[in-house]
């Protein structure tokens, strides 16, 4: 036994005892080779015998577990024995490869590692495969609009740069893309000749012709300019005068209508004296009787007593030998009895006095007038006359019928008053035509009255014209007027009225009513002709089979107002009110710019129909506008109701509208009223404000858009100046009110009315405000300042109907 363990220790130590450079693990001795010596050595070191350097340590330590056990000398032994091998530990995510040969993507390579024991391991690494590129395009032939294209989309090794594949597309044609619309072979439209134009459309991109329009533009049409005049020559007592009456085309020039206006001979004025020259052939005679006092001629003698022709004490006779041409004049007062007819082309005058025998003597401000402003004159009652006040000549129409046809005339004589505040009303001597209740006139001509037309009997216009002065009352003077106007953009006046029929009247729509207006501006008397109503122009625009009536009610009686007279107005039928002009001076005041008011005056009904307000309108205090039930008042622009007027205005006192105070105590009203038994409808951006009153039975309808407040302003302020400083504000008067929608809910309270909403009104009593606000202005331009200040109703003041929301 001792000698077998000697001969295993003595082999073992010989196998130590060979050393190689390359000792790895297990390799006790670092031979290269592995022998039972390397286990004993490990045998030893593990039971603490030898001491060996750190070297040695790691090849004994098979296991890798940082020590040399008993274990790693039995592995040592075995691996000796070549009963197993050594295990090393699989290599993990911080093992470091030293690469021998790379790997490409077709062919594999190899990287080597070393174990934690020291030993060098080579793995093969495999070929890594192409990596595809994103594709790009290759022989790329665009398509056009009208032809296909193709390329080639490639994809090539993002590593290596081999083509992987190759894929043919085709394009297709992208067809036009329209481009803008072009204008070409534009042709402008004349007044005889069509215009127009092509409406082209190209490809944007290769520019074809995709499509053609003709636009066709008809001709324009002649736009008749304004009236001119030539070959003028005025009448003289025995010959005609005339004038050429031209239009043209203002856009080519071309003369449109030519018509010739014949001025009927003025006839010889009356001039009875002891002597009169006789002129004609032979010697000058003295003589007496019957004179001309224009051109001295000898008329008649004393001696038989007769009127010269022209002029008469009695109609009948005269008018049914009358030609056209001739102006029939009455001299004397006349009550006639049987039906008169004024013939086509003749004149029927009645004149203010037996020295103005003429019509339209002065000049063309007053058309068609026997009329003359008595400068200076003071007036009786705000300078309307009284029936009875220098009547020069009165005709009475009792029991029958004058009839004026188509193209005669019938002028009633007056003169006007020229001092403010009053602008151009009678006021001194006049003509007076009388129908009594059982008589009638009927105008299908023209009528014009400077003078008056009274009684119970009716005044009808069937597709006639009538002219009568259109009385401003509160004229504030040329400078105030302008300065309002033009910075405040208020009315010149607010209160007016036509007087001068005062029977009752009626008018179809073919006929026409005009206003003769004296307003006095930069010292001198500014007079114009108004077309007020008509189915086409003027202020208030009549639809075919529209009628108009009005009654006049007699004097106001407001303190210091009388001789002004209301009126009733009723309509039946469709109208529209609209913008027109009215010249004074160097300003023409466009009622467009202002909300044209309607004064204490008037009480204007709407009896069926529609009624269309396209210009502003501010009904003032005292003034009535009703809708009876079934019509309807459309406001497109802007309704002002006032609930009241600050009484002093302008300087001096007395340009200004009637104060409550003095409204009340003639049983007028302080406040503007509206009253609804119809429909109103406000529209879309619309405005409207002040209160509505009803019956019952009303609806209101009040566009989403439709404004329901509003400022106006009446008066100026001291320092204002116009036209590089010449005119200049005197004086602080400026006043600015403002309104609002308000209307009377079920408990008889007054609310806003909601934009959007519709309302339904019922009869009823609604407590009514005890005054009105307004802000007062005070001193200049430079440094104004304003107060608020309430102004209590003279009396109480009550309220029509009350209203439901529905909607």
């Amino acid at each position: 036994m001792k000698k077998l363990l000697l001969l295993a220790i003595t082999l073992l130590f010989m196998l130590c005892f060979t050393l190689a450079a390359g000792a790895k693990i297990g390799d006790a001795n670092g031979d290269g080779f592995i022998y039972p010596g390397d286990a004993r050595a490990a045998l030893r070191v593990s039971l603490g015998l030898d001491d060996p350097d750190e070297a040695m340590l790691k090849r004994l330590d098979v296991n890798h577990d940082g020590e040399v056990q008993p274990g790693d000398a039995r592995v040592i032994l075995r691996v000796s024995l070549e009963l197993q091998d050594f295990e090393h530990p699989a290599p993990d995510e911080n093992t470091v490869y030293t690469v021998i040969t790379p790997a490409t993507c077709t062919e594999a390579g190899q990287s080597s590692y070393v174990c934690a024991c020291g030993e060098v391991f080579t793995v093969t690494v495999p070929a890594a495969g192409h990596v595809p590129a994103s594709p790009v395009d290759e022989h790329v032939s665009p398509p056009t609009c009208t032809e296909d294209g193709d390329k080639d989309v490639v994809v090539y090794c993002a590593v290596c740069g081999e083509r992987l594949s190759i894929d043919v597309v085709f394009l297709p044609a992208t067809g036009h893309t329209p481009g803008e619309a072009v204008r070409e072979n534009e042709a402008a439209q004349t007044c005889t000749a069509s215009g127009g134009w092509d409406t082209a459309v190209y490809c944007a991109v290769c520019g074809e012709e995709l499509s053609r329009e003709k636009t066709v533009l008809p001709a324009l049409g002649h736009l008749p300019g304004e009236e001119t005049h030539e070959n003028s020559f005025l009448p003289t007592c025995d010959t005609d005068g005339g004038i050429d009456h031209i239009v043209r085309c203002v856009r080519c020039g071309e003369v449109l209508t030519r018509t010739h206006e014949v001025f009927p001979a003025k006839g010889h004025v009356l001039s009875p004296a002891p002597a009169v020259a006789y002129i004609g052939e032979g010697p000058a005679v003295p003589c007496s009787g019957w004179g001309c006092a224009v051109c001295g001629r000898l008329l008649s003698g004393p001696e038989d007593g007769a009127l010269f022709e022209g002029y008469y004490a009695d109609l009948a006779p005269a008018l049914g030998s009358a030609r056209a041409g001739q102006t029939v004049t009455l001299i004397a007062d006349l009550t006639c009895a049987e039906d008169l007819t004024v013939p086509a082309g003749v004149t029927l005058l009645l004149p203010y006095d037996l020295s103005h025998l003429t019509v339209n003597e002065k000049n063309e401000g007053f058309r068609w007038a026997n009329y003359a402003p008595v400068d200076g004159a003071e007036p009786v009652h705000w300078g309307v006359s009284p029936a009875d006040r220098d009547v020069s000549v009165t005709l009475t129409l009792a029991g029958c019928t004058l009839t004026v046809e188509a193209d005669a005339a019938l002028c009633i004589g007056g003169t006007y008053a020229d001092a403010q505040p009053v602008g151009g009303g009678t006021n001194g001597p006049h003509a007076v035509l009388h129908v009594a209740e059982d008589a009638s006139v009927l105008v299908r001509g023209r009528v014009s009255t400077c003078g008056y037309i009274k009684g119970e009997g009716a005044l009808s216009l069937e597709g006639g014209s009538l002219y009568e002065p259109f009385v401003i009352e509160d004229f504030h003077g040329g400078t105030y007027s302008a300065i309002t106007y033009i910075f405040n953009h208020t009315s010149p006046f607010n209160c007016y009225s036509c007087v001068n029929v005062q029977c009752p009247f009626t008018m179809d729509s073919a006929s026409s009513v005009y206003g003769y207006s004296a307003l006095f501006a930069s010292a001198s008397h500014n007079e114009a002709t108004m077309r007020l109503i008509s189915s086409n122009r003027g202020f208030i625009r009549l639809a075919e089979g529209t009628r108009l009536s009005a009654s006049y009610l007699g004097d106001t009686g407001a303190a210091g107002y009388t001789g002004l007279g209301r009126t009733a107005v009723t309509v039946e039928g469709d109208v529209i009110v609209q913008p027109f002009e009215l010249a004074a001076s160097f300003v023409t005041v466009d009622t467009k710019e202002i909300a044209f008011p309607l004064p204490f005056q008037i009480a204007y009904t709407q009896k069926s129909g529609v009624l269309t307000l396209t210009q502003r309108v501010k009904i003032m205090p005292g003034a009535e506008v009703t809708v009876a039930e079934g019509a309807v008042l459309d406001v497109l622009n802007e309704l002002l109701v006032t609930d009241g007027f600050h009484a002093v205005h302008y300087t001096p006192a007395g340009y200004h509208y009637p104060s409550g105070a003095v409204l009340k105590a003639a049983g007028i009203s302080e406040r503007g009223r509206l009253v609804v038994n119809g429909r109103m409808n406000v529209a879309a951006k619309a405005v409207f404000a002040g209160t509505v009153e009803t019956d019952g039975g009303g609806t209101l309808v009040f566009s989403p858009e439709a404004v329901l407040t509003s400022v106006s302003t009446d008066g100026v302020v001291r320092g204002q100046k116009m036209i590089l400083d010449q005119f200049t504000a005197t004086s602080t008067t400026r006043t600015d009110y403002t309104h609002a929608a308000l209307l009377a809910d079920a408990s008889g309270a007054l609310v806003p009315a909601a934009a959007g909403g519709t309302y339904t009104g019922a009869a009823g009593v609604a407590a009514a405000p005890a005054g009105f606000t307004y802000a007062l202005f005070s001193g200049d331009i430079e440094s104004s300042a304003s107060e608020e200040i309430f102004e209590a109703y003279a009396s109480p003041e009550t309220l029509r109907g009350l209203w439901t929301r529905t909607e």
